[in-house]
């Protein structure tokens, strides 16, 4: 089975989600912040077949705790990151460009 994995970067009002294909493009899609967006989030997925999935997203306050329940509640692997993890880590890289997606 193919894992897929999905970045999401957390506003308040929206979550940012970049998703890796097996082929190694990414697909980026912004959602509402709120279980109806979750919920296209979650049929997003399906209509990609994904299955199997692991989350990465970072701890931004308190807006990531319903999104990442509610997709832990589908049987997927979140990871909720430290943000100034995810900062070094795209320092790391050299990545200086700032914008929701990036993060994502």
């Amino acid at each position: 089975m193919q894992v897929w994995y999905l970045g999401i970067d957390v506003a308040k009002a929206k979550v940012d989600c970049a998703l890796r294909q097996p082929d190694g493009k990414h697909k980026h899609k912004v959602f509402d912040n709120n279980r109806s967006g979750f919920e296209e989030l979650h049929q997003w997925l399906l209509e990609r077949e994904v299955t199997e999935l692991h989350v990465c997203m970072e701890a931004t306050g308190v807006y990531w705790e319903n999104v990442a329940e509610y997709l832990a509640n589908q049987g997927y692997v979140v990871s909720v990151v430290n943000p100034f993890q995810i900062k070094a880590f795209g320092a790391s890289r050299l990545v200086r460009t700032k914008t929701d997606k990036v993060d994502a």
